[in-house]
């Protein structure tokens, strides 16, 4: 009979050491993004049309910066769309709690309801920044100056969407678009 070597203790607890601090990561990772439910699903592919039909302003560094303002109520929905193409850019998606940061470096900026009030008592200058696409979920947001509101009526996402808000950011947005929302303010 043959008798194999037999592992010391130590390097077996090693392995396991190495093996757990290997798994951690990825499990941070999961814990931290819930999955996503079929209706943020939805509205994560209607963010990314969103950007589609918006002529954006040539960037030397290729990216158009996704970023959610507060408590993600996406999962890994909106991963779905992280590195997609939009014309010449890459979508890259951000979680963000500054609104200042927001508005400073991302081309869209999600604004999850737990920030939609604080947002809005920003200046004006602030929230219109050039460039910055402003999306919400909270009933009335397009009327207080999101650029567009999110909505979910009889099992059905909609958006309405406010033109002068988004003149004001200096966006050009598709009239295929503008065909397309519940409202247009």
């Amino acid at each position: 009979m043959r008798s194999f070597p037999r592992r010391s203790a130590p390097l077996s607890r090693i392995a396991r050491i190495i093996l757990l601090a290997c798994a951690l990561p990825g499990l941070a990772v999961a814990l931290a993004q819930p999955p996503a439910t079929p209706e943020y699903a939805l509205k994560a592919a209607f963010i990314y049309n969103f950007a589609r039909f918006t002529n954006w302003p040539e960037r030397p560094d290729r990216l158009l910066r996704l970023c959610v303002l507060g408590r993600d109520p996406f999962g890994d929905a909106l991963d779905t769309i992280d590195r997609k193409e939009v014309g010449q850019l890459q979508v890259a998606v951000t979680r963000l709690r500054n609104a200042g940061e927001a508005m400073r470096s991302c081309q869209i900026v999600f604004i999850a309801d737990s920030e939609v009030d604080d947002f809005l008592m920003l200046p004006e200058r602030v929230r219109l920044a050039a460039g910055v696409l402003t999306i919400a979920e909270r009933e009335g947001a397009a009327r207080q100056g999101i650029i567009i509101e999110l909505s979910t009526e009889d099992r059905k996402i909609g958006f309405e969407f406010n033109q002068a808000s988004a003149r004001e950011a200096r966006l050009d947005i598709s009239s295929k678009l503008l065909r397309l929302a519940r409202r247009v303010y």
